[in-house]
């Protein structure tokens, strides 16, 4: 899903950003960030998307600081945090 498609909700990584390949191993390096944590989108751009971790459990850290994502994170390995973590039949029990 598109960052730009979860705009005011919960978001959570589905994929890793590709940062580049390493110079002496030559194996490629990942930035997993957001992929096991969620944040709260608040505006995407062409350029930036703009995140903060209100509602969610890091929130007594950052506060409502808002926090900016350069164009590497603008792409379509999001998705809905709560539609995730949704589990009728456990919600039932």
């Amino acid at each position: 899903m598109k960052a730009i498609e979860l705009v005011g909700k919960l978001a959570i990584r589905t994929n890793p950003i590709k940062l580049g390949r390493d110079f002496i191993t030559e194996e490629n390096n990942y930035d997993y960030s957001y992929t096991n944590e969620p944040i709260r989108i608040l505006k995407v751009t062409d350029n930036h998307i703009l995140t903060t971790h209100k509602g969610t459990k890091l929130e007594k850290i950052f506060r409502n600081d808002i926090h900016i994502l350069d164009k590497r994170w603008n792409d379509d390995n999001w998705t809905d945090y709560e539609e995730l973590i949704k589990m009728e039949e456990y919600d039932e029990k």
